[in-house]
């Protein structure tokens, strides 16, 4: 979706929706309207000055597509992190209704759009197994599907935050979070209906992460993900 494209849905949930609860901060129930009042955001901010969600392209430190924490940052709409979880998100509170609702709102246009085609992107972390299992269902509880639109799975390379958090004990934990119930999915699909449901709208993975930092390693110099139990990024 384009930025305008969200600002139109904020406004329309700051208008319809602000009393339902989208979180819950401190063991209270949070409404909407209370997160963006704590956030400093009324209705007449609600722009793309203030939203802050456009990329930008070009070399240095402000290239959105160069730089993957400033990529990431510009999914915070108004600079607020619980924000971006409660609209872009498929995993909070609301169990991710407004990032279905959204997602539908725009597929409707691309469906009118015959001739034009769209592939998106959407994230695995690799952190847990049931990553997939929770998006997937995601998917089909709320029937996300178009023949126009094809999604590209999307995968930070955060080994290093995980291993340090104890999510994963190495980096083939990480991979088998990553790859093992797709492939559980293939060879039984009937056991695994809400990821193969999923899998039938994917066409690739897309590894992202700072692309400014390189690398002087050569494939066959490194171990065996299970041997690679070090905090850094393989």
């Amino acid at each position: 979706f384009t930025q305008r494209q969200l600002m139109h849905f904020i406004r329309k949930k700051m208008k319809e929706e602000s009393d339902t609860v989208v979180a819950v901060e401190n063991g209270k129930p949070v409404t909407l309207q209370e997160v963006f009042s704590s956030a400093g955001v009324e209705d007449n901010d609600v722009n793309a000055d203030r939203l802050c969600c456009m990329a930008s392209i070009g070399n240095g430190q402000h290239d959105t597509f160069g730089r993957f924490d400033i990529f990431n940052n510009k999914y915070n709409p108004f600079g607020d992190k619980r924000l971006r979880d409660i609209f872009l998100k498929t995993d909070n509170h609301i169990e991710g209704r407004f990032m279905a609702e959204l997602t539908k709102e725009v597929m409707e246009i691309q469906a009118r759009q015959k001739f034009v085609c769209a592939e998106w992107r959407i994230s695995i972390y690799g952190r847990s197994a049931d990553e997939w299992a929770k998006l997937a269902k995601w998917f089909c509880t709320y029937k996300i599907k178009c023949q126009q639109v094809r999604w590209m799975i999307q995968v930070p390379r955060l080994y290093p935050l995980f291993r340090k958090l104890g999510k994963v004990k190495n980096f083939a934990d990480m991979l088998r979070n990553i790859f093992q119930p797709l492939f559980q999915a293939s060879l039984d699909p009937a056991s695994h209906k809400d990821i193969f449901y999923m899998m039938q709208q994917m066409v690739g993975f897309d590894s992202v992460d700072d692309e400014s930092q390189g690398t002087h390693s050569v494939l066959n110099s490194y171990p065996s993900p299970e041997e690679w139990d070090s905090e850094t990024n393989p």
